[in-house]
């Protein structure tokens, strides 16, 4: 019976040591070790914000390129379109010599590219006579051919005027001023009077402050007596309804005047 009692013991015993090893181990971290943790958390934290913010200016230079690519496309539409009014504007014999339509010496007209645009350059004895505001016949002719060239392209213009640097003695005029921005007037009525709309157009007078000059650096009288016709390269705006929207008026441009010697 005794043999019996300590073997069912000696079973006891035998299955708790059994569960006993069963059992994984506690295991204790250190203090360092959780700090090393910690900063390997801190560490992945500032890698993914990193990857986050390389991946914002992805996209950011991926829409700046794409603008990029819109400008460059549109300077080229810009180019196609000056080159192409360039074209009409010679095929209209606007900028060739033009007998009909040239002062005593022969005077012509200049087209020329320029900044956002062209120029066509008209001297001003084609255009008026001396000290007057008054188109001739033959600077009308001029201007009428270059009004059928963009009535119908769209593009915005000014018109300025220009004088030599001899005073006015003999005229309406108070100053060369004054007579440049009503001669430039005078020119933006006529396109105007050609079925240019008036929201197109704008006018400027300068006077004598862009006087020309001859090979020498002197002033050439002459040439700098003119009218500039600049047609831009940019567009009005289609999206204005103009029975809604009033004209707008033309304006001028008030420069200082300069002193030249004499």
């Amino acid at each position: 019976m005794k043999s019996m009692r300590w073997g069912v013991a000696l079973s006891v015993l035998g299955g708790a040591f059994l569960l006993a090893g069963c059992q994984e181990p506690v295991k204790m971290v250190t203090a360092a070790q959780m700090e090393h943790y910690r900063q390997l958390e801190r560490l992945n934290e500032q890698q993914s914000a990193q990857i986050t913010s390389l991946q914002v200016e992805r996209e950011r230079l991926t829409r700046e390129n794409e603008s990029l690519l819109l400008r460059m496309q549109d300077k080229d539409k810009l180019l196609a379109a000056q080159n192409q009014l360039m074209g009409d504007l010679r095929r209209g014999g606007v900028g060739q010599t033009d007998t009909s339509a040239t002062g005593q010496d022969g005077e012509e007209v200049i087209r020329t590219a320029a900044s956002g645009g062209l120029i066509v350059r008209v001297p001003g004895d084609i255009l008026f006579d001396a000290g007057s505001a008054t188109l001739k016949s033959s600077g009308q002719a001029i201007i009428k051919k270059i009004a059928a060239q963009v009535k119908d392209k769209g593009n915005r213009i000014e018109v300025r005027g220009y004088t030599d640097s001899q005073p006015i003695r003999h005229s309406a005029w108070k100053s060369n001023f004054e007579l440049s921005g009503a001669r430039a007037l005078s020119v933006l009525n006529l396109l105007k009077a050609e079925g240019i709309s008036s929201d197109r157009l704008q006018f400027s007078g300068y006077g004598d402050n862009d006087l020309l000059t001859d090979a020498n650096g002197r002033e050439d009288p002459k040439r700098s007596r003119r009218v500039e016709v600049f047609i831009s390269d940019e567009q009005v705006s289609t999206a204005k309804t103009p029975a809604k929207a009033p004209a707008a008026a033309p304006t001028t441009t008030l420069k200082k005047d300069k002193v030249v010697p004499k």
